[in-house]
């Protein structure tokens, strides 16, 4: 027998979100007098949906902090830079901020919406 093993996040059990999102939900199910096409259900909404966008939203987060550090580190090397004897000053930005924002927003949103299915499910 030969197993297949292949990755499928890039963010292991060490990440908080993927440790708590499943892996200690998962103890929870101990508890309740649930079926296991609940518990298969829960797992599904709690792996597939809830966990993924969290993880959208670490690595847009992410992103965003490694970029404003790298700006940060730069400018606390170089200054302000400026052309045109002074009159312009180059400010150095985060290339499509607002879209990550948009997208962060609308993952969070998602992850709530998603959330409610784990206090919804029927057998």
């Amino acid at each position: 027998m030969q197993f297949i093993l292949s990755k499928t996040f890039n963010h292991g059990t060490k990440n908080p979100i993927v440790a708590r999102t499943l892996p200690q939900w998962s103890e929870l199910f101990h508890f309740y007098e649930i079926t296991k096409e609940q518990k298969n259900n829960l797992s599904s909404v709690l792996h597939d949906g809830i966990m993924v966008r969290l993880l959208a939203c670490y690595d847009i987060a992410y992103e965003i902090c490694l970029k404003e550090s790298e700006i940060l580190e730069h400018f606390s090397k170089t200054g302000l830079e400026e052309q045109a004897g002074g009159r312009v000053v180059n400010l150095t930005q985060i290339i499509g901020l607002k879209e990550k924002a948009e997208s962060f927003l609308y993952q969070a949103k998602s992850t709530l919406r998603d959330f409610v299915q784990v206090f919804n499910l029927n057998p």
